[in-house]
């Protein structure tokens, strides 16, 4: 019979219990906040003229840093001739078929 003061060996007793990792736990909060922090100063310090702002991307035409524009090519080159297939010796003539064989003597 089991006596209550024997340790069961499925329990954990408290003093090899894990401990939470609280330095990590108190690290993680420290810099969610800091971050919280940065994003309210972040806004709060934004120029509040927030109005779209329109740029002109294109240049005169007759500007010095234009380049001249290129010539098209006046013709294509003329595409190569496609090279003629050699030609296929003759085949040789089969042999004529050996006579049949004479029949048997009577």
């Amino acid at each position: 019979m089991k006596s209550s003061r024997d340790p069961d060996p499925n329990v954990i007793p408290d003093d090899d219990a894990p401990k939470l990792p609280r330095k990590a736990l108190v690290q993680s909060l420290l810099a969610h906040g800091v971050l919280a922090l940065l994003v309210v100063v972040g806004m709060w310090r934004s120029k509040d003229d927030s109005r779209p702002i329109q740029v002109e991307m294109w240049a005169p035409g007759d500007s010095p840093n234009a380049g001249q524009p290129e010539s098209a090519p006046s013709e294509p080159a003329p595409p190569k001739p496609a090279p003629k297939p050699e030609p296929q010796p003759e085949p040789k003539p089969e042999p004529p078929a050996p006579p049949p064989p004479p029949p048997p003597p009577p």
